[in-house]
């Protein structure tokens, strides 16, 4: 996850409510002239989603203010409680709440995606305060209120898909109400960084920003003196062009996708005069004339990417963390190098459940071998990774990889870093002393079984990939082995001790007696996996999954820096399922860990299917062409 996909999209959770029927949307056909009711949507306050075609999605519930994925899977909308939702495009009984009314009693509006779909943001309104503007996780979570400068009404959200500028309409208020002219502020915000943002001016008197999708152009709205008009000009306020003049108040402009059009120079931008939708073209050439359509209400533009399933496999344990390895870390692409290599032994997990973290957070692979001697396939991958010089870690003591195996290594020209304790918690202490002597965040899971601490593993490695630092240390069950107790202890002692969270239930009576804990519990291996998902990644636009049911490949997979989902060989576990329906608007890319003898084709397809939208999914197995994305 070290490099920009092919395509990114984002994640949540699910709740299927009701039933409806439905209009399947047909592919696009990238690069040739597609008709524009294809893409051009309207949500008007009634149950349904309508196309420009006029087929539609029927729902049990109203939807106002909709807004499409970056990959057109999930429309985001206001229902008429108050109640900010999401709906799949195929399905309109697949709705999801993610942020309800009853939290307080602010009226809600104009929500967008935000991120890669990872975040949703919207304006929001109490009696007698100032509109702001608040945003949550696509996966779901608690909302956030922005902390913008105050003293000012703040609506129409806008941004790209993939960029992190938000735009906005700022005026001033007075106690509640609006006063003066309304203009456009912009923002270059990380959600990583915090709530705080502050916005600059982008462009005077004007309102109802839209950003093209390449992110260059924004239209928006001004009155000639007599009429609302649309126009657009760049990011910063050059070269300014009017694209509505018909004597009409135009307002909500929504710029299409590319390409639609015969010409990528001309792209089309959607608004409405009253209730009626109209477009025009982005050169201007329409301003007299736009084109009227069979829509009314809010316009939006459906986006059409194609999701990706990878399925990374050898033919044994081996080649298959090698095949993880030569994804992550290609030779003819230009992605950072790998740092070191994680080497353990094959036919156990017990040195090994830390091993992911240990990966991710040292910028390598995770690679397995015999304990007796160097798999040969496992030698063949270092050389080709590492100069010489450079760090191996090899996981356990001489019981675990022999000194043969180290020695073979050092013959190579490698430096040998070994952390081998007297048992597998202390071996796990030693692992998590080496990623960081000052983590924030530890996470506890049973080292009697390997499922919950390979769940745990992944995360651990993807907050310390994303600047984060959190470590592995494994329990006895309920029991809190001295070796792990002792690492624990010398942590509360310091200036900042950590969180600590225990990761499945086996381990939450262990980590008891510690001040700061949380757990993260499921009804089973699959559900814990989903939550480690939805409660310890922040924003989720690729996974990896892999079998629950045996331990290699998940930890090989658990390097990478994603979430690690597992699921039964034949079968996609319901409660995974649903986490990647409602994440397909962030989620872009899957990686299958495994051959089709650990992972059947069938879990596969089931998630290509979950995650994409209109265009659909390829599915391919050791695909030389692309790294996942953090």
């Amino acid at each position: 996850m070290r490099a920009t996909p092919a395509r990114a999209s984002f994640m949540v959770f699910l709740a299927i409510v009701g039933t409806a029927i439905t209009v399947s949307r047909p592919a696009a056909s990238v690069g040739a002239t597609v008709p524009l009711t294809k893409f051009l949507t309207a949500t008007n306050g009634s149950d349904r989603v309508t196309w420009a075609d006029r087929s539609r999605i029927d729902t049990n519930t109203t939807i106002s203010d909709g807004s499409w994925s970056p990959d057109g899977s999930r429309v985001v909308f206001v229902n008429a409680d108050g109640d900010i939702e999401t709906v799949r495009f195929d399905d309109g009984g697949d709705t999801t709440t993610l942020v309800s009314h009853t939290i307080d009693a602010a009226l809600k509006s104009r929500p967008i995606w935000f991120d890669n779909g990872a975040f949703i943001v919207w304006s929001e309104k109490l009696p007698g305060e100032a509109a702001t503007l608040a945003y949550v996780p696509s996966l779901g979570g608690a909302p956030v209120t922005l902390d913008l400068p105050p003293g000012f009404d703040y609506t129409q959200p806008a941004a790209t898909t993939s960029s992190h500028q938000l735009f906005m309409a700022r005026r001033a208020d007075d106690a509640g109400t609006p006063t003066g002219p309304s203009d456009i502020y912009q923002a270059t915000w990380d959600v990583d960084s915090g709530p705080t943002v502050t916005p600059t001016l982008a462009v005077a008197n004007a309102t109802s920003p839209a950003l093209e999708v390449g992110g260059v152009l924004l239209a928006w709205v001004r009155s000639d003196g007599s009429h609302t008009q649309i126009f657009t000009s760049t990011l910063n306020d050059l070269f300014e062009k009017q694209i509505t003049a018909d004597p009409v108040n135009h307002d909500n402009p929504v710029w299409s996708p590319d390409p639609i059009n015969d010409s990528s120079a001309v792209g089309t931008i959607a608004f409405d005069e009253g209730t009626h939708v109209f477009i025009a073209a982005d050169d201007g050439s329409q301003q007299a004339a736009p084109v009227s359509t069979t829509l009314s209400g809010l316009p939006a533009w459906q986006h059409h990417l194609i999701s990706s399933v990878f399925r990374l496999s050898g033919a044994d344990r081996y080649r298959t963390a090698t095949a993880v390895s030569a994804f992550e870390w290609p030779e003819f692409l230009d992605v950072p190098v790998a740092q070191t290599v994680v080497l353990t032994r094959s036919d156990t997990f017990a040195d090994a459940l830390a091993g992911s973290a240990l990966a991710a957070a040292k910028h390598g692979p995770l690679l397995l071998t015999a304990s007796g001697s160097l798999n040969p396939f496992t030698k063949a991958e270092i050389i080709r990774l590492l100069p010489p010089a450079t760090t191996v870690y090899l996981l356990g003591g001489t019981g675990a990889i022999s000194a043969g195996v180290a020695t073979a290594i050092t013959g190579l020209g490698y430096h040998v870093i070994r952390l081998g304790g007297a048992n597998r918690y202390a071996t796990a202490a030693l692992i998590a002393d080496a990623i960081t002597p000052h983590p924030s965040t530890v996470l506890a899971a049973t080292g009697l079984n390997f499922p919950d601490a390979l769940s745990a593993g992944a995360a651990a490695g993807a907050i310390d990939l994303r600047g984060g630092s959190a470590t592995v240390v494994l329990t006895a069950d309920g029991v809190l082995p001295a070796d792990t107790k002792s690492y624990l202890d010398g942590l509360e002692g310091g200036a900042n001790p950590p969180r600590i969270t225990a990761i499945g239930g086996e381990s939450v009576p262990a980590i008891a007696g510690y001040p700061a804990t949380s757990a993260v519990v499921g009804s089973d291996r699959y559900e814990t996996s989903r939550l480690v998902a939805k409660s310890l990644f922040l924003e989720i636009d690729a996974a990896e999954l892999a079998t629950g049911a045996d331990w290699p490949d998940a930890l090989a997979g658990g390097a990478v820096g994603g979430p690690l989902l597992l699921t039964q060989p034949a079968a996609l576990p319901p409660s995974v399922a649903g986490e990647f329906d409602l994440g397909s608007g962030s989620i872009g890319q899957v990686l299958v860990i495994g051959g089709t003898g650990v992972v059947s084709d069938a879990p596969a397809n089931t998630v290509g299917t979950l995650i994409s939208g209109p265009d659909g999914y390829e599915l391919a197995t050791n695909p030389p062409c692309c790294t996942m994305a953090h």
